[in-house]
């Protein structure tokens, strides 16, 4: 994971500059919530409709 990948290069840089505190931030795309009429996408479509997207493909829904 790159959070863990970038913790000894945030220790080296607390050491260096002498820095007091440190704000992580995690930035994330918004969900897109699918509704079609009167009846909400169903959870299965969702999920698979997440995958896809973190993955980069496209759903046919």
């Amino acid at each position: 994971m790159l959070a863990e990948c970038v913790l000894p290069h945030v220790e080296a840089f607390i050491e260096e500059y002498h820095v007091g505190n440190i704000v992580f931030v995690r930035i994330v795309e918004p969900a897109v919530i699918f509704h079609s009429g009167e009846y909400p996408i169903s959870p299965e479509v969702l999920r698979e409709s997440e995958s896809a997207s973190k993955s980069g493909e496209q759903t046919a829904h």
